[in-house]
């Protein structure tokens, strides 16, 4: 019987194989985890204006309706509006990125910026105002209606109102 001269190991072309499918599957991961992080950081965003609304709904049910003022939202005091009826022992009220959430109240309703920037997270209060389906807010209706803005990382305007 006559033996053949069998070397063990990986031809070349088996370990380029092995590094490209490697590759490619770095490469998906690379590109899929950073639009995956923007999108749980805007559920957050939009879980973050929906507390807020129901905070804003509380408080009117208990003040005969009448809804908080811009100036109470603005006030970022241990005493003031976010505080009192937001947040709670180890409860924290921030954008997920930027780390806090800046209450604007624009006349006009639309947003100082209405894009995405890095830096501030700007949520719009606007009391006499409702939400339209695009983001967008009406104003100069009745004075128990309000709505609130953001802007999420993919420049989408998200409203919430009563």
């Amino acid at each position: 019987m006559k033996q053949r001269n069998q070397q063990k190991g990986f031809t070349i072309i088996e370990v380029v194989l092995v590094l490209a499918i490697a590759a490619l599957i770095f490469l998906v991961v690379f590109l899929a985890v950073p639009a995956l992080q923007r999108s749980q950081r805007d559920t957050q965003r939009r879980s973050d204006i929906g507390r807020l609304q129901t905070a804003i709904t509380n408080y009117a049910g208990n003040h005969q309706g009448g809804l908080p003022t811009a100036a109470m939202l603005l006030d970022t005091t241990a005493s003031g509006f976010v505080s009192k009826y937001m947040t709670s022992v180890g409860d924290k009220w921030g954008d997920p990125k930027v780390g806090t959430y800046t209450i604007t109240n624009t006349a006009g309703g639309i947003l100082i910026s209405a894009a995405w920037n890095e830096t501030t997270s700007n949520v719009n209060y606007l009391t006499n105002a409702k939400c339209n389906d695009d983001g967008t807010v009406t104003t100069g209706l009745g004075n128990r209606q309000f709505a609130i803005q953001i802007v999420l990382e993919n420049n989408d305007l998200y409203c919430l109102g009563n």
